[in-house]
């Protein structure tokens, strides 16, 4: 699977995108965004250059104060957008003036914090893609309240956007995609261990707000599309995992699946046209504890992204698709999905009603039965 390949043709011919919109917030906060970059010591970067440090870049979605002065985010920082414009051969400007739903930094609030205890999610984007181009459905996310860390993972990613501007171009991670899980899942296992109040506090460069309102202990969720998704089902089956949960979206399963066990429940959202999930006909009963998987009618690989907003008049193709299903569908499907998904598993609410049978209110989400022994449904009601 290759996701720059995907992601180039569904833009390639869209020089009006500016004036195109990501879908509104969901929830009642206003949410911010920033980007910092953190540094690994204890790894080298198996792609760099030269002997380097690990150092993802991390992108930031939180709910913030309202504050009529903030201006808002761009979608891409200003040297990717540009390499992306040239790339893609689109005018300049173009990727560049679109904005998105947030805003630049903002004084970050923690509207979820429960008995001392706040929720933080780690979100790994697809091969080749930046967690950027999900913009839309995570924005949506924070705005329920949820504080959100995108890592953008270096050399495996379209190009990379240091916050002093530096450009980091794609490596040849593709030949062996194992492999590339495998460095994901220890940049998103080490982050874990980075994740705390002072850390958090200083990388939103908001300590005194942020200690008013920030519990004491941070309760870690998981979750990411394609490779992304992949990455975090390895992050859960690591017997040192700190992570509570994980989501795949549409990601593929790497054997050998459950080695260590999955060390809390599981969320699966595929698309419509996906085989990817088909291994887990066979792997899917030994998979221990809570689990879900579902697919959404009128989807493609690319459409859990921001994609079938920015190219509503893509043509179909072989890459091109970006699925049937309305820009704002999908993007509610999602936000509202996992958001029901992470208020029972990290903040103990088991009053939803979405993860335990499907909904009228979105036919689109069909449960995938596949756990032919114990039956899923009667898996469901006994844990949630």
């Amino acid at each position: 699977m290759t996701c720059r390949t995907l992601f180039v043709v569904a833009l390639c011919f869209c020089s009006s995108l500016a004036s195109i919109q990501l879908p509104k917030l969901l929830g009642p906060n206003p949410v911010g965004t920033r980007r910092i970059e953190v540094i690994d010591q204890g790894r080298l970067d198996p792609w760099a250059p030269k002997p380097t440090p690990r150092a993802p870049i991390l992108q930031f979605w939180y709910p913030i104060e309202r504050d009529k002065s903030l201006e808002a985010a761009p979608w891409l920082p200003p040297n990717a957008a540009k390499w992306q414009e040239d790339d893609w051969e689109v005018p300049h400007g173009t990727l560049a003036g679109i904005k998105t739903r947030t805003f630049a930094d903002g004084t970050a609030i923690f509207p979820l914090t429960e008995n001392s205890t706040t929720p933080v999610l780690v979100f790994s984007p697809g091969s080749g893609a930046l967690c950027a181009w999900y913009s839309g459905f995570l924005s949506s996310l924070a705005s329920f309240g949820y504080t959100i860390i995108g890592v953008d993972h270096p050399y495996d990613s379209a190009p990379l956007e240091r916050p002093n501007g530096e450009l980091i171009l794609q490596a040849n991670t593709t030949d062996d995609i194992a492999f590339a899980a495998q460095v994901r899942k220890a940049d998103v296992l080490w982050l874990a261990g980075q994740i705390a109040r002072e850390s958090l506090c200083r990388w939103l460069s908001s300590k005194t707000a942020c200690e008013k309102r920030l519990g004491e202990n941070i309760s870690l969720g998981v979750f990411g599309q394609s490779l992304g998704g992949t990455t975090a089902n390895l992050a859960m089956q690591d017997s040192t995992t700190l992570y509570k949960s994980s989501i795949s979206i549409d990601g593929p399963f790497l054997k050998p699946l459950n080695q260590t066990g999955f060390h809390g429940p599981l969320f699966y959202m595929a698309a419509e046209n996906s085989t990817l999930h088909n291994v887990l006909v066979k792997e899917w009963p030994i998979i221990d504890g809570w689990k879900l998987a579902v697919k959404v009618k009128g989807t493609v690989h690319i459409s859990f992204s921001d994609f079938p907003a920015l190219s509503p008049d893509l043509p179909e193709g072989d890459w091109g698709d970006v699925g049937s299903i309305e820009a704002k569908k999908i993007n509610e499907i999602m936000a509202i999905y996992i958001k029901e998904f992470w208020d029972w598993t990290l903040l103990g609410k088991r009053d939803g009603t979405l993860l335990k049978h499907e909904s009228e209110e979105f036919p689109e989400v069909v449960f995938q039965h596949l756990d032919k022994d114990t039956g899923l449904g009667k898996h469901l009601k006994e844990d949630l």
